[in-house]
Formats: structure tokens, sequence, C-alpha cells
């Protein structure tokens, strides 16, 4: 799955001598990024070395030959990987500004165990 960045980084460009070209948001840059979700047929395996990392590695030794295709999603979709994005979410849930949980929208039950 691919998706628009989220994040509130700005691109910055620059020549050769470090002159400021253009400075963009990158969430409008026009960039998808990895959103780390994968469905592999078992003959990833094949490509996959130990040791070696699935991006730089097996994805890699795929491009070429066209088997990779994304799935582009323009959702809500949030990182939780630092402690601020921890907050942010918290506090989204507090206010009951829940867009992930889209089963409330929809006829769609949440699965319990």
């Amino acid at each position: 799955m691919v998706t628009p960045p989220q994040r509130s980084f700005h691109v910055v460009h620059f020549n050769e001598d470090k002159d400021v070209k253009e400075i963009s948001e990158l969430c409008k840059s026009g960039l998808w990024v990895n959103a780390g979700y994968f469905v592999f047929k078992n003959e990833i395996f094949d490509y996959l070395r130990p040791g070696e990392d699935l991006v730089d590695g097996a994805l890699q030794k795929l491009i070429p030959q066209n088997e990779i295709a994304v799935y582009p999603y323009e959702g809500t979709w949030i990182t939780m990987d630092i402690f601020k994005e921890k907050q942010l979410l918290d506090d989204m849930h507090s206010r009951g500004e829940t867009p992930w949980e889209v089963w409330k929208e929809s006829k769609l039950k949440p699965v319990t165990a």
C-alpha cells in the first residue's frame, strides 16, 4: 500500500551552490510513501537472501520484471512511530475524531476474538 505523506515536513530543492530554489510541503509534493503493507506470494523467498533487506534487496530485483504493483490509498493513514504521533492519536481519540474506525461508518463490524 502507498499513501501520500502525512507528515508536516517541507521539501527543500537547492542547486549545487546550495541556493534554495523552492520549498514545498511534503504532503503536497505528489510523492507517495510506502505505508508498510505488503502481500506476497511464496516466491518472494526466491529473491530474498539471508540478511538482506526486503526493500533494498528482493523488491529492487522485482521492479525491472514488473512484478510489483501498489494499492494507492488516499484515506486516513497516520503513523504511530514516535511519542508525538501517539499523543496526536490519543488526543484525536479523546475528541471522538477517529476516522480509522471505518466500521462505524458502514455495516461492517470489527472482528473480535
